[in-house]
């Protein structure tokens, strides 16, 4: 069976940044252990960020902290890297 990553790389190719992979290098710098414990960057497609978490408690505090989760990001990287976040159950 395929991840979906690599299905969605497949189908969209170029569109995919590949910042994604410098991300989830980085993730575990970026954010605190409860967030890196629950949550998984999956890909980045135009600063739209999707993040993969297994708990529909923490889907909802995380859609709470979404300008907390792009700030750190963005601030991370010295740009805006990330505008928009997705986060999805899986």
């Amino acid at each position: 069976m395929k991840k979906i990553s690599e299905l969605i790389n497949k189908i969209v190719g170029d569109k995919v940044d590949n910042s994604i992979q410098k991300l989830k290098n980085d993730w575990n710098d970026i954010f605190e252990d409860d967030i890196i414990k629950e949550t998984e960057p999956i890909f980045l497609v135009n600063k739209k960020l999707y993040l993969k978490c297994e708990s529909s408690v923490w889907i909802q505090e995380l859609i709470f902290k979404r300008d907390e989760i792009k700030m750190k990001i963005n601030k991370y990287y010295k740009k805006e890297m990330v505008s928009e976040l997705s986060i999805r159950q899986g």
